[in-house]
């Protein structure tokens, strides 16, 4: 059951048998007022909160108790005046003041109740809160998809792309970034052993901050005049000597060996490009 405080307007929970032990009154604990609860109460918290007598235009006229218990009011306060040397009270009720019943010995101490739809309000909170956390996180693993091959090249955002693509269970491009690849040294001579061609050799270092995909190598021959003789693709597998070379590791230098035939025309020269 519920009631109504008809000083402060605080709803509380009621419970039935203690209110009758206390014949229905009732020590509201937020303004700290006695009322009598019987006459107010509700089955819920809305019935208690619409309008009640104490809300109406007009106040109610007192019952013979309450007529009773205000007379004898205010005869105490009348026997207790304290006069001074001059005749005059040195004390006087102030007629202003709202009058506060005594305590009884059997009041219920009410506890205000939260009104309905505060918890609602919270989980309403929380929904709304996750709701947004999820839009944010979609946001971004649609820029992680669609912006992915051309974001996922910065070193500095691919720890946290990778680490959206995990819950979205997508893969980003491998890391490949030719201008953070530096030549330490490359040449081409003769074949060693006695072999009828030529020995290209290639000392390449990865100085990015991450591991990175292997290169692919384009070699061009040339004539003395710069004429192309023969121009080859080598991929990773191709001189490495590996089905799957993996990632090229950092700071390490990667040494390449490859072994050319001889072609017809003389070799005057050569250069290599990095793809």
């Amino acid at each position: 059951m519920y009631t109504q405080c008809p000083g402060c307007k605080t709803v509380f929970r009621i419970d039935v048998a203690r209110l009758r032990s206390a014949h229905g009154e009732v020590l509201c604990q937020r303004c700290h007022i006695v009322f009598n609860a019987l006459g107010a109460l509700s089955e819920t918290v809305s019935e208690a909160t619409s309008e009640s007598p104490g809300n109406s235009a007009l106040p109610p006229s007192l019952g013979p108790a309450e007529t009773v218990a205000t007379s004898r009011y205010e005869q105490e306060m009348r026997q207790d005046t304290v006069h001074g040397a001059d005749g005059l009270p040195s004390f006087s009720a102030d007629a202003n003041r709202p009058v506060r019943r005594r305590v009884p010995e059997r009041s219920v101490e009410a506890p205000p109740v939260e009104p309905e739809g505060s918890a609602d309000s919270r989980f309403a909170g929380w929904g709304w809160g996750l709701g947004s956390t999820a839009l944010l996180l979609l946001a971004l693993g649609q820029l992680a998809v669609f912006e992915g091959p051309r974001l996922a090249q910065q070193e500095d955002l691919r720890a946290g792309l990778e680490w959206l693509c995990r819950p979205l269970r997508c893969s980003l491009p491998e890391f490949h970034q030719l201008d953070r690849i530096r030549i330490v040294d490359r040449a081409l001579q003769a074949a060693p052993d006695d072999i009828d061609g030529f020995e290209f050799s290639l000392i390449m270092v990865n100085q990015a901050r991450l591991p990175q995909a292997y290169p692919t190598l384009r070699l061009a021959l040339t004539e003395v005049n710069g004429a192309p003789i023969a121009v080859r693709q080598f991929k990773p597998e191709e001189y490495l000597g590996s089905v799957r070379p993996g990632s090229m590791p950092v700071g390490q230098p990667v040494e390449v060996r490859l072994l050319l035939a001889r072609p017809a025309r003389e070799i005057g020269g050569f250069s290599f490009e990095l793809i």
